[in-house]
């Protein structure tokens, strides 16, 4: 049967046919629609989230300068909206002039928690000087509206813990620990005083005549195993 050839002597088609993707990968260059003067500048450093009306854009880095003239991150809101024939549309969001706004930020993160809030967390705010984030926002895409979120403190006394969740600490666990690392060193520290309270009651039970005593004792052994050398040696 020749290489290559079917069960029933039929010989298979070229590797690269058989291989053949139905739908190969490639890159399209979408068209842009709408006001070309609202549209998203150039950037890095931004975040784009998929939600139901559309990717969420927000923040990043633009080549805009701060009053120092140093390059400055943005807090730019836009929504791209994918459409028919290969077409998309920036649309900047307009926010209420009373509402909450982040700090401007870029390098930072983007997560949907819900069909209509993103989760906002950290990021560079300035990069001369260096300055992070470590603050967190929600927006919610139904009204368009930013909200500051507050995150528990971490209790004092509590070094080392790494068991933490998004509402705070799970306390129980580490007062577990806690207590079984005291009951534990408080054993230890009860046999270490229990053994040198042994030592020290063996010590005060000796007296000067045992001690006389136990010294004549080795001494009358070592002279006898003497004598038993000796007399086995000349008799050989």
């Amino acid at each position: 049967k020749a290489l290559g050839a079917g069960w029933e002597g039929r010989r298979l088609p070229p590797l690269r046919r058989r291989c053949r993707m139905p739908h190969p990968y490639a890159w399209v260059k979408l068209k842009q629609n709408g006001d070309q003067e609202r549209t998203v500048t150039p950037r890095a450093g931004h975040t784009l989230t998929p939600m139901a009306k559309g990717f969420m854009m927000f923040g990043g880095m633009d080549g805009r300068r701060n009053d120092q003239g140093n390059p400055a991150p943005n807090s730019d809101l836009f929504v791209l909206k994918l459409g028919a024939q290969r077409t998309y549309q920036w649309e900047s969001i307009e926010l209420d002039a009373a509402s909450q706004v982040p700090p401007a930020r870029t390098l930072h993160s983007a997560v949907s928690t819900s069909a209509d809030e993103i989760f906002v967390f950290g990021g560079m705010h300035s990069a001369m000087p260096y300055q992070s984030l470590q603050d967190g926002w929600i927006l919610d895409t139904s009204c368009m509206e930013w909200k500051r979120q507050h995150f528990k403190a971490l209790p004092t006394g509590r070094q080392g813990s790494v068991a933490r969740r998004m509402a705070g600490l799970i306390q129980d666990r580490h007062k577990d620990e806690a207590d079984r690392r005291n009951s534990s060193g408080k054993t230890r520290l009860s046999k270490a005083r229990a053994s040198v309270s042994d030592s020290r009651g063996s010590l005060a039970s000796l007296s000067f005549s045992s001690l006389a005593g136990a010294a004549t004792r080795a001494v009358h052994d070592k002279s006898g195993f003497r004598t038993t050398l000796n007399g086995a040696l000349i008799g050989a």
